[in-house]
């Protein structure tokens, strides 16, 4: 039996879609910790710790980690709440620093225009 209950409009209410999606936020989370190698006993721990936020922002910078043990570092960074990777800031840097560039040579053609 599903304890989603519809209401009587046919369709789910606010309520049952935030969970609906809380939901299948959660099972993606916990199969991404499953392929990185975390045991099933900690992800059951993380998730229920842990904001699903939080968990969801670790596995995005995890790749720029480039870590030798995802498994380790991804548990450590969720509870730890590591701040975003020095690589992201460098690219951060570097994105606008090139828009800078581009902006003042385009400024500079129409000044000679």
């Amino acid at each position: 039996m599903s304890s989603i209950i519809k209401n009587p409009g046919g369709g789910l209410s606010p309520e049952q879609m935030i969970e609906l999606d809380r939901s299948a936020r959660e099972a993606d989370v916990k199969v991404a910790l499953l392929k990185l190698g975390v045991g099933r006993a900690q992800i059951l721990e993380l998730v229920e710790t842990y904001p699903l936020e939080r968990i969801e922002q670790q596995l995005a910078w995890l790749p720029l980690r480039r870590a030798r043990k995802p498994s380790s570092l991804i548990v450590a960074s969720i509870k730890q709440n590591y701040e975003l990777p020095a690589a992201a800031l460098e690219q951060t840097a570097a994105d606008s620093s090139s828009s800078d560039y581009r902006g003042e040579h385009s400024s500079e053609r129409h000044e000679k225009d």
